[in-house]
């Protein structure tokens, strides 16, 4: 009898840590793997071109490493998202919105260390944006976001 319960208590406790989240969640939810900006208050025209131009963080946007012309996409009536190139966190970003003339820089990016899954006997994390300067204002969310 004693034996049975065991067998049920480990199948239980396995059952339970088997819930959780996916691990490409985590992997998707990685700063190391920003590849979309939201875009609020935007129009879809405003969004026809983007150009993302990427700066080494000890240039003081003077010296660029790579340019992209981006084209936005809606996902919903309220807000716009640009696929973008992956977002490297160990770099700056400048994006100029072609038709309205609007440049955003982007920088100061920090990462928080957060656990992956809700299973009992889980320990794996991953490093989840916190925090990023946008032309100098420091806005403290786990995705970048641009306001018209």
């Amino acid at each position: 009898m004693k034996q049975t319960i065991k067998i049920i208590v480990v199948a239980l406790i396995s059952g339970l840590n088997s819930c959780t989240f996916p691990k490409w969640d985590c992997i998707e939810a990685n700063a190391n793997m920003i590849h979309t900006i939201q875009f609020n208050d935007f129009n879809q025209h405003d969004l026809d071109s983007i150009i993302l131009t990427s700066y080494n963080i000890t240039s003081n946007f003077t010296a660029a490493i790579d340019s992209y012309v981006i084209h936005g996409h809606q996902y919903d009536t309220l807000k716009f998202f640009a696929p973008m190139h992956l977002i490297n966190i160990n770099l700056d970003y400048k994006i100029n919105i072609v038709r309205t003339g609007q440049i955003f820089k982007i920088t100061d990016f920090t990462t928080k260390r957060v656990k992956c899954g809700k299973g009992i006997f889980n320990n794996d994390y991953f490093d989840e944006l916190n925090s990023y300067n946008i032309n100098g204002v420091k806005k403290i969310d786990n995705g970048i976001e641009i306001d018209k």
